[in-house]
């Protein structure tokens, strides 16, 4: 069994996010970022659809079978990296000669830290994902002197730092932060273009794609005194275009959310009950006990919703994913759990759902 588990949570996917029907958002404006000496570039074919796949949300790296990409952290800012499987190379995403990589102008460069970045390669174009939940428009002088007077400076690591360093350090974390939810296409050779879009996607989380469209789901909050909108109501969802940058909302279902890609689909998970779900937070505990966990398959492109299996709610079900392992061999794994007082909880049951709904025991 626990070797079972291991392969499985190895091999395992887990998404969130999904797709329905709703009106685009206004047009994002493209604005492209100073490029270094280099020809122009040949127009961005626009990437194919493909299988779903989730992005890291951890440090943004992506392995797309040929080359892995990742951040490396400078000061003040992340330059991109790729190493190329065949030719077992590691280089800075960038190609334009002569440039240092130490200015927005180069193609791998993006200010700040990498956590705040995602990336998406789609055929010969890396695309970067900037997330804006640290968003804050002060202005620099305001930022600075807050810096300055929260006597940052004199703690670990920047109290080894020149006042340069420090200052190039808090000028690049002010820049990402000062930057709205946006898209960027990176071109190696010639530069990269980034698209804004509207500040409330800096409230979505995007990490699932499918080659040619991102999708995400907005954040709610965990229940406290009150229960999260989103938690009742029908979830806020959204869908990014890599080609067009173009970004629209939809909803899905009430507490409904991504799990994993299934089956050229997504994995999704809600409760359903037989009365609406109180928006008390006490009486929600309550009413949540006799929920049935619903797993759907749903293609967000076109709305296309199978049911595929239920499960009992469970309050070990930490992660509110119908204890949800991962995606392994074209089956879901699914856990039973046993809450163990004081000490978490112990593993008892595995159940394997394939794209027919068949469940089995492992």
């Amino acid at each position: 069994m626990k070797n079972c588990i291991s392969i499985i949570l190895t091999a395992a996917m887990t998404l969130t996010l999904t797709a329905c029907t709703a009106a685009p958002d206004p047009a994002p404006l493209a604005t492209p970022t100073p490029e270094p000496t280099a020809a122009p570039a040949a127009p961005t074919p626009a990437p194919a659809a493909a299988d779903f796949y989730t992005l890291k949300s951890y440090d943004g790296s992506f392995d797309d079978g040929t080359a892995y990409y990742e951040f490396e952290q400078r000061l003040g800012y992340a330059l991109l990296l790729k190493t190329d499987y065949a030719a077992a190379v590691q280089s800075v995403c960038c190609a334009v000669p002569g440039c240092g990589h130490d200015t927005d102008a180069c193609p791998a460069y993006f200010p700040g830290r990498p956590g705040r970045y995602r990336v998406v390669a789609a055929g010969d174009t890396v695309y970067v994902w900037h997330i804006s939940f640290f968003y804050d428009d002060q202005s620099w002088d305001d930022y600075w002197a807050e810096k300055l007077a929260s006597g940052v400076r004199d703690r670990e690591p920047f109290d080894t730092m020149t006042d340069a360093e420090f200052e190039a350090e808090y000028r690049g974390i002010w820049t990402e932060q000062s930057t709205p939810p946006c898209l960027y296409a990176v071109d190696p050779a010639a530069g990269k273009t980034r698209t804004d879009l509207p500040l409330t996607y800096r409230d979505y989380t995007v990490d699932v794609c499918d080659g040619s469209t991102l999708y995400g789901e907005r954040v709610t909050i965990p229940y406290r005194t009150q229960v999260s909108p989103g938690r009742i109501g029908p979830t806020p969802a959204c869908r990014i275009d890599l080609a067009t940058g173009q970004a629209e909302t939809f909803v899905l279902e009430p507490t409904e959310h991504y799990l994993a890609g299934f089956d050229g689909a997504l994995l999704t998970c809600r409760y359903v009950t037989d009365a609406p779900l109180p928006t008390d937070a006490e009486q929600y505990a309550a009413a949540i006990q006799s929920a049935t966990v619903e797993i759907d398959r749903l293609d967000p492109r076109t709305g296309a919703r199978t049911g595929l299996t239920e499960r009992p709610y469970s309050n070990a079900d930490y992660e509110n994913n119908g204890c949800f392992i991962g995606v392994y061999n074209g089956k879901a794994y699914f856990e039973e759990r046993e809450i163990i007082p004081g000490s978490g909880f112990r593993r008892t049951v595995l159940t394997a759902v394939d794209a027919e709904g068949r469940a089995e025991t492992v």
